[in-house]
């Protein structure tokens, strides 16, 4: 609580400076509004704040974490297309940077498609299990966040 020996005081400190004001600011029947202003400035300012939300209460955290997982599965879909792409031009049995690149991305990425490769065979010799593979990703992606 702030000691009422603070706004007599700031109240004495102002009033030479709002004396001149006092006559553009309409004055209620207590006081003059302009003599109150600054005590009610500081009174504002001093009065103590509430504990700030934390992130978790304010939705911060679910967002962030949300976010995070979108960037995840973003990633993981580009390694889909990049492994898709790649299977057309490396040869794995080489010993390049282009075959060592597509068989990380492979030991990555493999596993999740052969789920779908199972229910889809290739077509024409076209695998479609990958672009299923980025649907059904993309569907639970959107679902769960």
């Amino acid at each position: 609580m702030i000691p009422l020996s603070f706004f007599q005081s700031l109240f004495s400190a102002t009033a030479s400076a709002v004396a001149p004001t006092a006559e553009l600011v309409p004055a209620s029947a207590v006081a003059p509004a302009a003599e109150l202003a600054p005590a009610s400035a500081a009174l504002s300012v001093t009065l103590p704040m509430p504990a700030p939300a934390t992130a978790f209460a304010a939705g911060i955290l679910p967002y962030q974490i949300s976010s995070v997982l979108m960037t995840i599965v973003n990633f993981y879909v580009m390694l889909i297309i990049a492994w898709a792409l790649l299977s057309w031009f490396a040869n794995t049995r080489d010993k390049g940077l282009i075959a060592d690149i597509y068989r990380i991305i492979d030991s990555i990425v493999s596993p999740y498609v052969k789920l779908f490769r199972r229910f889809i065979p290739p077509m024409g010799g076209i695998d479609f299990s990958p672009l299923i593979a980025i649907l059904l990703l993309q569907l639970v992606a959107r679902f769960l966040l």
